[in-house]
């Protein structure tokens, strides 16, 4: 790779305030930037912290611990976003919800919004949005820690050593997807270890797509599990080629275990609209 000579840590401190002012959280860039330009622009960084609202128990909101973007350099200049890969490494985060039902996710800023003067709808307003034209070949999670509190209902969840990996994520295109991590549930005293792959293609705006492959392995266990441990494993298929008129669920294996019991079976499932 190609390096600048412009040293972007210098603008540390313009990129954390911009962060800032976007998302209305205390943001820290604690470890070093770096940006090259050849073959592909590519940008990484170290540490950087989002800071949690004070009135949601203060800490941080989001931490990771290196971060990296490859972007292609080409379909820039028309105004295209094509992402080679994204990548976190560490990332943590933590999502609340108050007893008022206020969640911490939230960046309305209510202040402003319920100070400023009504403007009049313009012909700009009223045309139709055309989006920005993004498209993701790779993104990688490694090791992430998700919680989620809410405080009105007394519960917390959290996904621990959570790692996911997806090549080709793109619309009505084949990609592969790979999942897996723990589920701890307080509440309910129990805890899920999941692993998941996939491939196929799914087109959002058709309503169509295929996963001829599908494979899933749940082990679960706590208080909260009747007889303490159940397991599941499925390994199979999905067709909506034809959309919702015609849905194929293809059972090679699943197989389920909890207490006494178990299941054992294969086939389809046809679900006619």
């Amino acid at each position: 790779a190609v390096s600048l000579l412009v040293n972007p840590n210098d603008y540390k401190d313009r990129i954390a305030a911009a962060a800032e002012s976007a998302i209305s959280r205390k943001v820290h860039i604690e470890g070093d930037l770096s940006l090259s330009v050849f073959p592909s622009l590519v940008i990484e960084t170290g540490a950087i912290r989002v800071e949690n609202p004070q009135e949601f128990g203060g800490g941080d909101f989001v931490s990771l611990k290196q971060a990296a973007l490859h972007l292609e350099l080409m379909p820039l200049i028309s105004g295209k976003v094509r992402v080679d890969k994204v990548t976190a490494t560490d990332m943590t985060v933590l999502l609340v919800k108050d007893k008022n039902g206020r969640s911490n996710w939230e960046y309305r800023k209510e202040k402003q919004v319920a100070e400023a003067p009504a403007q009049p709808p313009t012909a700009t307003d009223s045309a139709p949005s055309k989006g920005m034209d993004i498209a993701i070949s790779s993104l990688e999670l490694i090791n992430a820690d998700i919680t989620f509190r809410d405080l009105a209902q007394g519960a917390a969840y959290q996904v621990k050593q959570f790692n996911f990996k997806g090549d080709n994520l793109k619309p009505g295109e084949e990609f592969s997807m790979a999942v897996s991590g723990l589920v701890i549930a307080t509440k309910e005293a129990l805890s899920a270890g999941f692993k998941a792959e996939t491939s196929g293609s799914v087109n959002p705006l058709t309503m169509t797509g295929s996963l001829p492959s599908i494979s899933l392995e749940v082990n679960a266990e706590g208080k909260g599990v009747p007889g303490g441990t159940a397991t599941l494993t499925f390994n199979g298929g999905f067709d909506a080629s034809q959309g919702i008129k015609l849905l194929v669920l293809t059972i090679d294996s699943l197989k389920a275990q909890a207490m006494s019991a178990s299941v054992d079976m294969a086939g389809q499932i046809q679900v006619p609209q």
